[in-house]
């Protein structure tokens, strides 16, 4: 259904064909070069617990129905580790609502009629993660991994932690929920902003892939502190498929801040008002195979 091949594109989130190799050989790293880079991506993450993003975003997926591209304007809303609602509008007006607050996960699609909206639980979502589906959870880790707010995990999952020539690093962990996938981090010294991030299988052959190496640079505002002590990311993340799936996305950011004080953080994580406002005609499960239930007459 289009709605799962938006969130596929999305996932990052969220994400080609094989494995980037590294552009150069790195050198193995010390203890001492663990903690120092467990402590800079740490002070960096405890910067971003929340924060509130708009721009662009291009959307490309493949269906049974051939190729497809969208773009649209992007307002996204992450409060730490486990909410984050993402709304796609074109000429103001809703086109996908994708959203988790910790407890369940949705995707509106209002793109079209019927209007869609694909629920469940985290619970479901989480087993659907453990079988191998795309999830709403990759989503959030993806992004929020790509923006540099994921701390890290502690030294005992670091699996390996190489230099390169051009002073930055690449870290290899295990996830504390799978150890049979990694996420591996490749992160400017000094600055900690990532650079390329992957959730992978063992192998490196299956995962999603976020890359953001584009020279155009964004600093992320932060009440009360100077814009040249805020954290920097790219203006431009690219997220894929591995291996190779024609589903993409690229998000270009006009503006990031951590002030949340005049956002409606009581709405875009609240499923009921959502419903209310975005008025879907039916209503189906987010992962697994379901018969979807109409929820209006749907006029």
């Amino acid at each position: 259904m289009r709605w799962q091949a938006l969130l596929l594109a999305v996932v990052g989130l969220a994400l080609g064909c094989h494995a980037t190799p590294e552009p150069e050989r790195p050198t193995a790293s010390t203890g001492a070069d663990v903690m120092t880079v467990l402590r800079g991506l740490d002070e960096r993450s405890q910067l971003l617990q929340r924060l509130h993003g708009y721009g662009i975003v291009e959307l490309r997926w493949t269906d049974a129905d051939g190729d497809h591209f969208e773009q649209g304007d992007m307002e996204f809303w992450i409060d730490g580790p486990d909410r984050l609602a993402m709304r796609i509008s074109k000429l103001g007006e809703p086109y996908f609502w994708i959203g988790t607050d910790g407890r369940m996960a949705w995707v509106f699609d209002l793109s079209g009629r019927p209007r869609r909206l694909a629920v469940d639980s985290m619970d479901r979502v989480r087993r659907a993660q453990s079988a191998g589906e795309t999830s709403v959870l990759d989503t959030t880790r993806m992004l929020r991994a790509g923006l540099g707010m994921v701390p890290p995990p502690p030294a005992s999952e670091v699996t390996s932690l190489r230099r390169g020539e051009d002073g930055t690093w690449w870290l290899e962990t295990r996830l504390d929920t799978d150890d049979e996938r990694r996420l591996r981090l490749h992160v400017a010294s000094e600055t900690w902003q990532p650079l390329r991030v992957e959730l992978v299988n063992a192998n490196g052959t299956r995962g999603r892939v976020v890359s953001s190496r584009a020279r155009r640079l964004k600093r992320i505002e932060i009440p009360g502190r100077s814009s040249l002590g805020s954290p920097i990311v790219s203006g431009v993340m690219d997220i894929r498929d591995l291996p190779e799936s024609g589903n993409s996305a690229r998000f270009s950011f006009e503006g990031l801040s951590t002030d949340m004080a005049d956002q409606p953080m009581d709405r875009v994580f609240d499923l009921e008002i959502l419903k209310q406002a975005l008025r879907p005609e039916i209503e189906e499960p987010l992962v697994g195979p379901g018969t979807p239930n109409s929820t209006s007459d749907g006029r």
